[in-house]
């Protein structure tokens, strides 16, 4: 799937540039930590796409700046207009379980996500982490880590090979990492995230919706 990334700095604004693109894309990643204004929430779901609701914390390189309380407080108001939800492996464990129940009931998948933006894990480190996401509840795990070699590239898609197809996102960050979010959807990936025109990129070497579309009708993933 094409996720397009959710940017701007209020829910209306979202709601417009997601409308201006939903024709090119498969679903959209909500970044909650963006916004000036933690208001009128329930209106993204006047967007005609699958939602993906995100609110990254500064310490795992977000925006979100509160408590571990309000973030989880803010996505559990958002699951019932959302069908997925990304929260961040290095929360705390019981936050964990609690959203891993929450989601449940709602019917909304969760996807455990580990970001490293100084390195990439070995292969076996990264399987580790996959295999914990997995293990505390998740329906996908996400995996994205700064590369600083095309190798490192190698190793971190070739994890996928040992997951079934559309139980780990894969991609490397940044000018080096840029070929992962091409290469990863036709090695099992369930979804790559692209920056929407001029909104500011939620991601590191993320390419323009336009151009992972066309990429797409090229490579038939």
């Amino acid at each position: 799937m094409l996720c397009g990334c959710l940017t701007s700095k209020s829910v209306e604004q979202m709601v417009a540039l997601a409308k201006m693109v939903e024709d090119k894309v498969d679903v959209f990643e909500v970044r909650l930590d963006y916004l000036e204004k933690l208001k009128h929430l329930k209106k993204l779901s006047e967007i005609n796409k699958p939602l993906i609701v995100t609110c990254m914390p500064k310490w795992e390189g977000g925006r979100f700046e509160l408590g571990e309380d309000e973030r989880l407080k803010l996505l559990s108001l958002c699951l019932e207009f959302s069908e997925y939800v990304t929260y961040e492996l290095r929360s705390k464990k019981t936050s964990i379980e609690k959203l891993v129940q929450q989601a449940s009931q709602e019917g909304v998948k969760l996807i455990l996500a580990s970001h490293d933006f100084e390195r990439t894990p070995s292969p076996k480190e990264i399987c580790e982490t996959v295999d914990c996401s997995l293990d505390l509840g998740a329906d996908i795990a996400k995996v994205a880590y700064h590369p600083k070699t095309h190798s490192d590239v190698v190793d971190l898609l070739s994890v996928l090979n040992h997951y079934p197809k559309g139980k780990v996102i894969a991609l490397s960050m940044g000018a080096v990492g840029r070929i992962s979010r091409i290469l990863a959807p036709s090695l099992g990936s369930p979804l790559t995230y692209a920056k929407i025109g001029g909104s500011q990129a939620a991601g590191q070497g993320q390419y323009d919706v336009e151009e992972l579309a066309e990429i797409r009708k090229l490579l038939r993933w």
